[in-house]
Protein backbone atom coordinates (compact mmCIF):
# COMPACT_ATOMS: atom_id res chain seq x y z
CA UNK A 1 0.00 0.00 0.00
CA UNK A 2 2.57 2.56 0.96
CA UNK A 3 4.33 1.81 -1.98
CA UNK A 4 1.16 2.42 -3.78
CA UNK A 5 0.66 5.55 -2.63
CA UNK A 6 4.25 6.57 -2.88
CA UNK A 7 4.01 5.69 -6.67
CA UNK A 8 1.46 7.91 -7.43
CA UNK A 9 2.00 10.66 -5.60
CA UNK A 10 5.98 10.66 -7.14
CA UNK A 11 4.04 10.61 -10.42
CA UNK A 12 1.72 13.11 -10.21
CA UNK A 13 4.79 15.48 -9.17
CA UNK A 14 6.74 14.45 -11.36
CA UNK A 15 3.77 14.96 -14.59
CA UNK A 16 3.11 18.43 -13.15
CA UNK A 17 6.69 19.39 -12.99
CA UNK A 18 7.46 17.91 -16.48
CA UNK A 19 3.82 19.80 -17.18
CA UNK A 20 5.26 23.49 -15.94
CA UNK A 21 8.50 23.30 -17.41
CA UNK A 22 7.65 22.61 -21.23
CA UNK A 23 4.44 23.99 -21.24
CA UNK A 24 5.43 27.16 -19.75
CA UNK A 25 9.03 27.85 -19.28
CA UNK A 26 10.34 26.57 -22.19
CA UNK A 27 10.07 28.21 -26.06
CA UNK A 28 9.29 24.83 -27.91
CA UNK A 29 6.50 25.28 -30.78
CA UNK A 30 5.67 22.00 -32.45
CA UNK A 31 4.39 24.04 -35.14
CA UNK A 32 7.96 25.15 -35.84
CA UNK A 33 9.57 21.80 -36.47
CA UNK A 34 8.96 18.79 -39.40
CA UNK A 35 7.70 16.90 -37.31
CA UNK A 36 4.39 18.66 -35.45
CA UNK A 37 2.01 15.52 -35.15
CA UNK A 38 4.92 13.24 -33.24
CA UNK A 39 5.51 16.68 -31.33
CA UNK A 40 1.74 17.40 -30.53
CA UNK A 41 1.09 13.55 -29.60
CA UNK A 42 4.21 13.65 -27.62
CA UNK A 43 2.88 16.54 -25.63
CA UNK A 44 -0.98 14.76 -25.25
CA UNK A 45 0.60 12.62 -23.46
CA UNK A 46 0.29 14.37 -20.13
CA UNK A 47 -3.06 14.75 -20.94
CA UNK A 48 -3.39 11.02 -22.13
CA UNK A 49 -1.88 10.24 -18.41
CA UNK A 50 -4.45 12.27 -16.82
CA UNK A 51 -7.17 11.07 -18.15
CA UNK A 52 -6.34 7.64 -17.79
CA UNK A 53 -5.68 8.96 -14.30
CA UNK A 54 -9.31 10.02 -13.41
CA UNK A 55 -10.88 7.27 -15.05
CA UNK A 56 -8.83 4.68 -13.21
CA UNK A 57 -9.43 6.31 -9.87
CA UNK A 58 -13.18 6.54 -10.59
CA UNK A 59 -13.90 2.87 -11.76
CA UNK A 60 -12.04 1.72 -8.62
CA UNK A 61 -14.19 3.60 -6.60
CA UNK A 62 -17.13 1.26 -8.67
CA UNK A 63 -14.87 -1.84 -8.39
CA UNK A 64 -14.01 -1.50 -4.81
CA UNK A 65 -13.05 -5.34 -4.35
CA UNK A 66 -10.44 -4.52 -7.39
CA UNK A 67 -8.89 -1.87 -5.59
CA UNK A 68 -8.58 -4.55 -2.32
CA UNK A 69 -6.79 -7.03 -4.95
CA UNK A 70 -3.97 -4.45 -5.86
CA UNK A 71 -3.51 -3.47 -2.61
CA UNK A 72 -3.06 -7.12 -1.62
CA UNK A 73 -0.95 -7.79 -4.02
CA UNK A 74 1.08 -5.26 -3.27
CA UNK A 75 1.98 -6.18 0.23
CA UNK A 76 3.41 -9.12 -0.85
CA UNK A 77 5.67 -7.83 -3.61
CA UNK A 78 9.18 -6.90 -2.54
CA UNK A 79 10.09 -3.72 -4.37
CA UNK A 80 13.29 -3.43 -5.89
CA UNK A 81 14.71 -0.51 -5.30
CA UNK A 82 16.71 -0.41 -8.58
CA UNK A 83 13.29 0.44 -10.48
CA UNK A 84 13.11 3.62 -8.15
CA UNK A 85 16.05 4.38 -9.42
CA UNK A 86 15.11 3.70 -13.16
CA UNK A 87 12.33 6.18 -12.55
CA UNK A 88 14.62 9.02 -11.50
CA UNK A 89 17.02 8.21 -13.99
CA UNK A 90 13.38 8.39 -16.42
CA UNK A 91 12.76 11.86 -14.76
CA UNK A 92 16.19 13.12 -15.78
CA UNK A 93 16.19 11.61 -18.89
CA UNK A 94 13.10 13.91 -19.99
CA UNK A 95 15.31 17.55 -19.13
CA UNK A 96 18.36 16.39 -21.12
CA UNK A 97 17.55 18.06 -23.86
CA UNK A 98 17.18 21.31 -22.20
CA UNK A 99 21.14 21.16 -21.17
CA UNK A 100 22.27 19.81 -24.58
CA UNK A 101 20.15 22.05 -26.98
CA UNK A 102 19.71 25.64 -26.90
CA UNK A 103 15.87 26.68 -27.58
CA UNK A 104 16.29 27.33 -31.33
CA UNK A 105 18.38 24.13 -31.71
CA UNK A 106 15.46 22.13 -29.87
CA UNK A 107 13.31 22.65 -32.74
CA UNK A 108 16.01 22.15 -35.41
CA UNK A 109 16.59 18.87 -33.23
CA UNK A 110 13.35 18.00 -32.56
CA UNK A 111 13.35 14.48 -34.11
CA UNK A 112 16.14 13.97 -31.28
CA UNK A 113 14.47 16.22 -29.02
CA UNK A 114 11.22 13.71 -29.19
CA UNK A 115 13.26 10.80 -28.61
CA UNK A 116 15.24 11.55 -25.95
CA UNK A 117 11.64 12.78 -23.88
CA UNK A 118 9.75 9.49 -25.17
CA UNK A 119 12.33 7.30 -23.98
CA UNK A 120 12.78 9.34 -20.05
CA UNK A 121 9.10 8.79 -19.90
CA UNK A 122 8.66 5.76 -21.13
CA UNK A 123 11.93 4.83 -18.22
CA UNK A 124 9.63 6.77 -15.86
CA UNK A 125 6.27 4.59 -15.87
CA UNK A 126 8.28 1.48 -16.58
CA UNK A 127 10.64 1.77 -13.07
CA UNK A 128 7.97 3.00 -10.77
CA UNK A 129 5.63 0.25 -12.16
CA UNK A 130 8.14 -2.51 -11.67
CA UNK A 131 8.96 -1.27 -8.27
CA UNK A 132 4.99 -1.63 -7.06
CA UNK A 133 4.06 -4.99 -8.88
CA UNK A 134 5.49 -8.04 -10.81
CA UNK A 135 4.41 -7.58 -14.84
CA UNK A 136 2.51 -10.69 -14.32
CA UNK A 137 0.80 -9.18 -11.27
CA UNK A 138 -0.39 -6.17 -13.37
CA UNK A 139 -1.72 -8.34 -15.90
CA UNK A 140 -3.70 -10.67 -13.66
CA UNK A 141 -5.05 -7.59 -11.96
CA UNK A 142 -5.94 -5.90 -15.67
CA UNK A 143 -7.64 -8.71 -16.71
CA UNK A 144 -9.84 -9.62 -13.67
CA UNK A 145 -12.70 -8.02 -14.77
CA UNK A 146 -12.26 -9.04 -18.35
CA UNK A 147 -11.57 -6.82 -21.09
CA UNK A 148 -13.44 -3.99 -19.28
CA UNK A 149 -10.72 -2.11 -17.17
CA UNK A 150 -8.49 -2.48 -20.55
CA UNK A 151 -10.85 -1.07 -22.96
CA UNK A 152 -11.66 1.79 -20.95
CA UNK A 153 -7.66 2.37 -19.99
CA UNK A 154 -7.48 2.56 -23.94
CA UNK A 155 -10.32 4.49 -25.03
CA UNK A 156 -8.91 7.12 -22.37
CA UNK A 157 -5.29 7.15 -23.92
CA UNK A 158 -6.80 7.45 -27.43
CA UNK A 159 -9.05 9.80 -26.68
CA UNK A 160 -7.58 13.15 -28.34
CA UNK A 161 -6.88 10.31 -31.32
CA UNK A 162 -10.53 9.03 -31.56
CA UNK A 163 -11.61 12.40 -32.20
CA UNK A 164 -9.49 13.49 -34.69
CA UNK A 165 -10.54 9.88 -36.36
CA UNK A 166 -14.55 10.96 -36.65
CA UNK A 167 -13.23 14.40 -38.17
CA UNK A 168 -13.78 12.59 -41.54
CA UNK A 169 -17.81 12.03 -40.62
CA UNK A 170 -17.45 15.39 -40.93
CA UNK A 171 -17.32 15.54 -44.27
CA UNK A 172 -20.98 13.74 -44.61
CA UNK A 173 -22.53 16.52 -47.01
CA UNK A 174 -26.23 15.44 -46.00
CA UNK A 175 -26.13 15.67 -42.44
CA UNK A 176 -24.32 19.06 -43.00
CA UNK A 177 -26.61 20.52 -45.69
CA UNK A 178 -29.54 19.23 -43.36
CA UNK A 179 -28.20 21.60 -40.50
CA UNK A 180 -27.30 24.22 -42.95
CA UNK A 181 -31.34 23.88 -43.89
CA UNK A 182 -32.46 23.88 -40.41
CA UNK A 183 -30.60 26.77 -39.15
CA UNK A 184 -32.23 29.13 -41.96
CA UNK A 185 -35.21 28.08 -41.47
CA UNK A 186 -34.88 28.38 -37.43
CA UNK A 187 -33.79 31.75 -37.79
CA UNK A 188 -36.52 32.36 -40.20
CA UNK A 189 -39.11 31.57 -38.16
CA UNK A 190 -38.73 33.74 -35.52
CA UNK A 191 -39.58 36.60 -37.93
CA UNK A 192 -35.83 37.56 -38.56
CA UNK A 193 -34.33 38.84 -42.13
CA UNK A 194 -31.54 36.79 -43.07
CA UNK A 195 -29.49 35.66 -45.76
CA UNK A 196 -27.70 32.82 -47.11
CA UNK A 197 -25.81 31.18 -49.77
CA UNK A 198 -26.23 27.75 -50.48
CA UNK A 199 -23.26 27.12 -52.23
CA UNK A 200 -20.87 28.03 -49.71
CA UNK A 201 -23.42 27.37 -46.73
CA UNK A 202 -22.95 31.18 -45.76
CA UNK A 203 -25.40 32.44 -43.24
CA UNK A 204 -26.18 36.04 -42.79
CA UNK A 205 -28.26 38.08 -40.13
CA UNK A 206 -27.85 41.89 -39.91
CA UNK A 207 -23.81 42.08 -40.50
CA UNK A 208 -22.85 38.78 -39.02
CA UNK A 209 -21.67 35.95 -40.81
CA UNK A 210 -21.41 32.75 -40.08
CA UNK A 211 -20.18 29.43 -42.48
CA UNK A 212 -22.15 26.66 -41.52
CA UNK A 213 -18.83 24.30 -41.84
CA UNK A 214 -18.52 20.39 -41.91
CA UNK A 215 -17.55 20.95 -38.47
CA UNK A 216 -20.58 22.16 -37.67
CA UNK A 217 -22.65 19.49 -38.79
CA UNK A 218 -23.37 17.93 -35.24
CA UNK A 219 -21.28 15.33 -35.53
CA UNK A 220 -18.74 15.71 -33.11
CA UNK A 221 -21.62 16.26 -30.14
CA UNK A 222 -23.17 12.61 -31.92
CA UNK A 223 -19.58 11.13 -30.72
CA UNK A 224 -19.28 12.44 -27.64
CA UNK A 225 -22.66 11.33 -26.58
CA UNK A 226 -22.12 8.21 -27.85
CA UNK A 227 -19.01 8.20 -26.09
CA UNK A 228 -20.54 9.53 -22.73
CA UNK A 229 -22.97 6.41 -23.00
CA UNK A 230 -20.86 4.21 -23.75
CA UNK A 231 -18.91 4.47 -20.66
CA UNK A 232 -22.53 4.62 -18.42
CA UNK A 233 -23.85 1.07 -20.13
CA UNK A 234 -20.21 -0.10 -19.10
CA UNK A 235 -19.98 0.69 -15.54
CA UNK A 236 -23.86 -0.22 -15.16
CA UNK A 237 -23.36 -2.91 -17.59
CA UNK A 238 -25.52 -6.27 -16.44
CA UNK A 239 -27.91 -3.97 -14.94
CA UNK A 240 -29.41 -2.20 -17.84
CA UNK A 241 -31.91 -3.58 -20.23
CA UNK A 242 -29.91 -2.84 -23.43
CA UNK A 243 -32.75 -3.47 -25.66
CA UNK A 244 -34.34 0.08 -24.22
CA UNK A 245 -30.83 1.99 -23.24
CA UNK A 246 -29.68 0.93 -26.92
CA UNK A 247 -33.10 1.51 -28.69
CA UNK A 248 -34.91 3.91 -27.20
CA UNK A 249 -32.69 6.22 -25.20
CA UNK A 250 -29.67 6.37 -27.16
CA UNK A 251 -31.44 7.17 -30.52
CA UNK A 252 -33.37 9.76 -28.67
CA UNK A 253 -29.88 10.99 -26.93
CA UNK A 254 -28.39 11.53 -30.38
CA UNK A 255 -31.25 13.40 -31.86
CA UNK A 256 -31.11 15.89 -29.14
CA UNK A 257 -28.01 16.17 -28.93
CA UNK A 258 -28.04 16.96 -33.12
CA UNK A 259 -30.74 19.31 -32.36
CA UNK A 260 -28.78 21.25 -29.75
CA UNK A 261 -26.71 21.72 -32.16
CA UNK A 262 -28.71 23.62 -34.52
CA UNK A 263 -30.19 25.80 -31.94
CA UNK A 264 -26.67 26.77 -30.66
CA UNK A 265 -25.73 28.03 -34.17
CA UNK A 266 -28.95 29.94 -34.36
CA UNK A 267 -28.33 31.48 -31.11
CA UNK A 268 -24.52 31.91 -31.96
CA UNK A 269 -25.92 34.00 -34.83
CA UNK A 270 -28.31 36.40 -32.92
CA UNK A 271 -25.94 36.67 -30.30
CA UNK A 272 -23.65 38.36 -32.88
CA UNK A 273 -26.32 40.10 -35.11
CA UNK A 274 -28.06 41.81 -31.69
CA UNK A 275 -25.41 41.58 -29.02
CA UNK A 276 -21.87 41.71 -30.17
CA UNK A 277 -19.41 39.86 -32.62
CA UNK A 278 -17.06 39.95 -30.25
CA UNK A 279 -18.43 37.52 -27.60
CA UNK A 280 -20.55 35.30 -29.95
CA UNK A 281 -17.04 33.89 -31.76
CA UNK A 282 -15.06 34.63 -28.34
CA UNK A 283 -17.44 33.60 -25.62
CA UNK A 284 -20.46 32.13 -26.69
CA UNK A 285 -18.94 29.71 -29.77
CA UNK A 286 -16.36 28.71 -27.05
CA UNK A 287 -18.92 27.63 -24.36
CA UNK A 288 -22.37 26.92 -25.65
CA UNK A 289 -21.75 23.31 -26.91
CA UNK A 290 -20.20 22.26 -24.04
CA UNK A 291 -22.77 23.69 -21.76
CA UNK A 292 -25.17 21.90 -24.03
CA UNK A 293 -23.73 18.36 -23.65
CA UNK A 294 -23.03 18.98 -19.96
CA UNK A 295 -27.39 19.54 -19.90
CA UNK A 296 -27.71 17.20 -22.23
CA UNK A 297 -25.49 14.02 -20.27
CA UNK A 298 -27.03 15.18 -17.01
CA UNK A 299 -30.55 14.60 -18.47
CA UNK A 300 -29.77 11.34 -19.64
CA UNK A 301 -27.79 10.36 -16.08
CA UNK A 302 -31.50 11.88 -14.32
CA UNK A 303 -33.30 9.39 -16.71
CA UNK A 304 -31.50 6.58 -16.60
CA UNK A 305 -31.20 7.02 -12.78
CA UNK A 306 -34.99 7.78 -11.99
CA UNK A 307 -36.66 5.52 -14.40
CA UNK A 308 -36.70 1.71 -13.29
CA UNK A 309 -38.12 1.01 -17.25
CA UNK A 310 -34.13 1.65 -18.42
CA UNK A 311 -33.02 -0.93 -16.00
CA UNK A 312 -33.80 -4.86 -16.16
CA UNK A 313 -36.92 -5.86 -14.37
CA UNK A 314 -36.01 -6.45 -10.62
CA UNK A 315 -32.92 -5.06 -10.97
CA UNK A 316 -32.92 -1.81 -9.71
CA UNK A 317 -35.54 -0.07 -6.66
CA UNK A 318 -36.92 3.47 -7.00
CA UNK A 319 -34.06 5.77 -5.75
CA UNK A 320 -34.92 7.64 -2.69
CA UNK A 321 -35.53 11.59 -3.44
CA UNK A 322 -32.49 13.78 -3.94
CA UNK A 323 -33.23 15.48 -0.60
CA UNK A 324 -32.86 12.36 1.47
CA UNK A 325 -29.61 11.10 -0.66
CA UNK A 326 -26.64 11.21 1.57
CA UNK A 327 -24.45 11.72 -1.34
CA UNK A 328 -26.34 14.09 -4.06
CA UNK A 329 -26.27 17.29 -1.59
CA UNK A 330 -22.22 16.78 -1.86
CA UNK A 331 -22.42 16.24 -5.26
CA UNK A 332 -25.00 18.57 -6.82
CA UNK A 333 -24.55 22.01 -5.78
CA UNK A 334 -21.32 21.84 -7.14
CA UNK A 335 -22.39 20.50 -10.68
CA UNK A 336 -25.06 23.39 -10.47
CA UNK A 337 -22.22 25.69 -9.26
CA UNK A 338 -20.06 24.59 -12.51
CA UNK A 339 -22.20 24.82 -15.33
CA UNK A 340 -23.76 27.90 -13.87
CA UNK A 341 -19.88 29.56 -14.38
CA UNK A 342 -20.36 28.01 -18.43
CA UNK A 343 -23.91 29.74 -18.78
CA UNK A 344 -22.42 33.05 -18.00
CA UNK A 345 -19.39 32.52 -19.96
CA UNK A 346 -21.35 31.74 -22.40
CA UNK A 347 -24.48 34.39 -22.53
CA UNK A 348 -22.90 37.24 -21.04
CA UNK A 349 -20.14 39.40 -22.61
CA UNK A 350 -18.34 40.61 -19.88
CA UNK A 351 -18.65 36.95 -17.33
CA UNK A 352 -18.74 38.92 -14.45
CA UNK A 353 -21.67 40.81 -14.85
CA UNK A 354 -23.69 37.58 -15.17
CA UNK A 355 -22.42 36.15 -11.46
CA UNK A 356 -25.62 37.48 -9.73
CA UNK A 357 -27.19 34.72 -11.99
CA UNK A 358 -24.45 32.47 -10.74
CA UNK A 359 -25.25 33.56 -7.67
CA UNK A 360 -29.17 32.51 -7.85
CA UNK A 361 -28.67 29.19 -9.25
CA UNK A 362 -25.99 27.89 -6.49
CA UNK A 363 -28.81 30.24 -3.90
CA UNK A 364 -31.17 28.00 -5.15
CA UNK A 365 -29.14 24.60 -5.42
CA UNK A 366 -28.83 24.80 -1.48
CA UNK A 367 -31.69 26.12 -0.54
CA UNK A 368 -32.99 22.70 -2.15
CA UNK A 369 -30.74 20.49 -0.22
CA UNK A 370 -30.91 22.41 3.07
CA UNK A 371 -32.32 19.92 5.29
CA UNK A 372 -29.19 17.47 4.94
CA UNK A 373 -27.02 20.56 5.20
CA UNK A 374 -28.50 22.30 8.22
CA UNK A 375 -28.49 18.63 9.69
CA UNK A 376 -24.46 18.63 9.67
CA UNK A 377 -23.05 19.07 13.21
CA UNK A 378 -22.30 23.24 12.94
CA UNK A 379 -20.19 24.35 15.60
CA UNK A 380 -17.61 27.11 15.49
CA UNK A 381 -13.93 26.35 15.45
CA UNK A 382 -11.10 28.82 16.71
CA UNK A 383 -8.65 27.11 14.76
CA UNK A 384 -10.36 26.53 11.23
CA UNK A 385 -10.87 30.12 11.70
CA UNK A 386 -7.29 30.94 12.31
CA UNK A 387 -6.64 28.77 9.30
CA UNK A 388 -8.56 30.42 7.17
CA UNK A 389 -7.24 33.65 8.50
CA UNK A 390 -3.72 32.36 7.28
CA UNK A 391 -4.74 30.82 3.80
CA UNK A 392 -6.86 34.72 3.22
CA UNK A 393 -3.61 36.68 4.26
CA UNK A 394 -1.14 34.29 2.17
CA UNK A 395 -3.36 34.62 -0.94
CA UNK A 396 -3.73 37.84 -1.07
CA UNK A 397 0.51 38.40 -0.40
CA UNK A 398 1.51 38.79 -3.68
CA UNK A 399 -0.76 40.20 -5.82
CA UNK A 400 -1.55 42.94 -2.80
CA UNK A 401 1.25 45.06 -4.71
CA UNK A 402 -0.32 45.19 -8.20
CA UNK A 403 -3.94 45.67 -6.47
CA UNK A 404 -5.30 48.45 -9.04
CA UNK A 405 -8.32 49.93 -8.20
CA UNK A 406 -11.04 50.25 -10.70
CA UNK A 407 -14.52 51.11 -11.35
CA UNK A 408 -16.68 50.94 -8.64
CA UNK A 409 -19.58 48.05 -8.94
CA UNK A 410 -23.09 48.62 -8.44
CA UNK A 411 -24.78 48.04 -4.56
CA UNK A 412 -26.73 44.72 -6.29
CA UNK A 413 -23.51 43.28 -7.68
CA UNK A 414 -21.27 43.41 -4.97
CA UNK A 415 -23.78 42.21 -2.55
CA UNK A 416 -24.60 39.51 -4.96
CA UNK A 417 -20.33 38.64 -4.95
CA UNK A 418 -19.95 38.58 -1.60
CA UNK A 419 -22.36 36.31 -1.03
CA UNK A 420 -21.56 34.00 -3.33
CA UNK A 421 -17.32 34.34 -2.40
CA UNK A 422 -18.00 34.55 1.07
CA UNK A 423 -21.00 31.87 1.74
CA UNK A 424 -22.33 29.45 -1.11
CA UNK A 425 -18.73 29.09 -2.50
CA UNK A 426 -17.15 27.86 0.35
CA UNK A 427 -20.19 25.60 1.16
CA UNK A 428 -20.64 24.16 -2.24
CA UNK A 429 -16.64 23.72 -2.84
CA UNK A 430 -16.11 22.12 0.40
CA UNK A 431 -19.06 19.72 0.51
CA UNK A 432 -17.84 17.90 -2.78
CA UNK A 433 -13.96 18.16 -1.93
CA UNK A 434 -13.26 17.65 1.77
CA UNK A 435 -17.06 16.30 2.24
CA UNK A 436 -17.58 13.70 -0.30
CA UNK A 437 -14.15 12.89 -2.61
CA UNK A 438 -12.05 12.89 0.43
CA UNK A 439 -13.81 10.75 2.12
CA UNK A 440 -14.01 8.22 -0.45
CA UNK A 441 -10.61 8.24 -1.24
CA UNK A 442 -9.82 7.74 2.59
CA UNK A 443 -9.33 4.19 2.79
CA UNK A 444 -7.17 3.40 5.79
CA UNK A 445 -3.36 4.00 6.41
CA UNK A 446 -0.80 7.04 6.19
CA UNK A 447 -0.48 6.18 2.00
CA UNK A 448 -4.36 6.33 0.98
CA UNK A 449 -4.46 9.15 3.77
CA UNK A 450 -2.09 11.28 1.23
CA UNK A 451 -3.79 10.36 -1.71
CA UNK A 452 -7.00 11.74 -0.08
CA UNK A 453 -5.95 14.94 0.48
CA UNK A 454 -3.50 15.47 -2.93
CA UNK A 455 -6.29 14.28 -5.36
CA UNK A 456 -8.85 16.78 -4.06
CA UNK A 457 -6.38 19.48 -3.26
CA UNK A 458 -5.10 19.44 -7.00
CA UNK A 459 -8.42 19.35 -8.67
CA UNK A 460 -9.62 22.40 -6.28
CA UNK A 461 -6.45 24.20 -7.62
CA UNK A 462 -7.39 23.18 -10.83
CA UNK A 463 -10.51 25.51 -10.02
CA UNK A 464 -8.83 28.48 -9.86
CA UNK A 465 -6.74 30.90 -11.87
CA UNK A 466 -3.46 30.10 -9.11
CA UNK A 467 -3.35 26.47 -9.23
CA UNK A 468 -0.46 26.14 -6.66
CA UNK A 469 -2.16 28.83 -4.50
CA UNK A 470 -5.09 26.90 -4.69
CA UNK A 471 -3.61 23.29 -4.25
CA UNK A 472 -2.34 24.62 -1.01
CA UNK A 473 -4.87 26.01 -0.06
CA UNK A 474 -7.00 22.80 -0.12
CA UNK A 475 -4.14 20.94 1.90
CA UNK A 476 -4.62 23.34 4.79
CA UNK A 477 -8.75 22.96 4.36
CA UNK A 478 -7.99 19.15 3.93
CA UNK A 479 -6.09 19.14 7.28
CA UNK A 480 -8.48 21.32 9.22
CA UNK A 481 -11.14 18.45 8.01
CA UNK A 482 -9.08 15.47 9.27
CA UNK A 483 -8.44 16.88 12.49
CA UNK A 484 -12.48 16.05 13.82
CA UNK A 485 -13.55 14.70 10.57
CA UNK A 486 -15.84 17.40 10.51
CA UNK A 487 -17.12 19.22 7.58
CA UNK A 488 -18.04 22.06 8.59
CA UNK A 489 -14.84 22.78 10.12
CA UNK A 490 -13.23 23.27 6.66
CA UNK A 491 -16.41 25.34 5.31
CA UNK A 492 -15.48 27.90 8.61
CA UNK A 493 -11.74 28.02 7.37
CA UNK A 494 -13.18 28.24 3.81
CA UNK A 495 -15.59 30.58 4.62
CA UNK A 496 -12.80 32.95 6.37
CA UNK A 497 -10.62 32.84 3.91
CA UNK A 498 -12.89 33.81 1.39
CA UNK A 499 -13.71 36.92 3.53
CA UNK A 500 -10.53 37.96 4.54
CA UNK A 501 -9.90 37.96 0.47
CA UNK A 502 -12.99 39.81 0.08
CA UNK A 503 -12.20 42.56 2.49
CA UNK A 504 -8.95 43.31 1.11
CA UNK A 505 -10.52 43.86 -2.36
CA UNK A 506 -13.03 46.12 -1.07
CA UNK A 507 -10.75 48.04 0.99
CA UNK A 508 -8.51 48.47 -2.53
CA UNK A 509 -11.08 48.87 -4.50
CA UNK A 510 -10.15 46.02 -7.43
CA UNK A 511 -12.42 43.12 -7.89
CA UNK A 512 -10.45 41.77 -9.80
CA UNK A 513 -9.07 39.59 -6.33
CA UNK A 514 -12.53 38.01 -5.78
Amino acid sequence: MVRLATATTLFLIEIAVIAVIYQFLVDFDCAKTDYYAACRGLRSGIVRAGVILVVLVFYLLKRRELLETLLDAARVHIGNRLFLLANFAGFATVFLPLLIFSPSGMEENAILVLLIIAVGGALMVFGLMSWCLRWRDWRDWTMADGWLLPGILLGAFFLPDIALAVQPLWEAAALNKLTFLLVYLGIDLLGVEVFARPSEFLIVVQDFAVIIAAACSGVEGLALMTGFMTIYALLMRGDLNNKRYWGVLFPIALLVSWLFNIVRIIALLLVGAFVSPEHAIEGFHSYAGWMLFTLLASVVVIIANSSQWIYRDGVRHKPPRLTEDQVAYQILPLVVFLISGVIVNTLWGTPSDGYPFQVGLMALAVAYFHRPILALEWSVDGLSILVGLVVGLLWLAPVWGGAVAGEPPTLFWLFTRLVGTILLVPLIEELFFRGYLLDKLDLGGWPMRVLAIAIPSLLFGLLHDRIIAGGLAGVAFALVKLRRDRICDPIQAHLVANAVVAAGAVWVGDYTLI
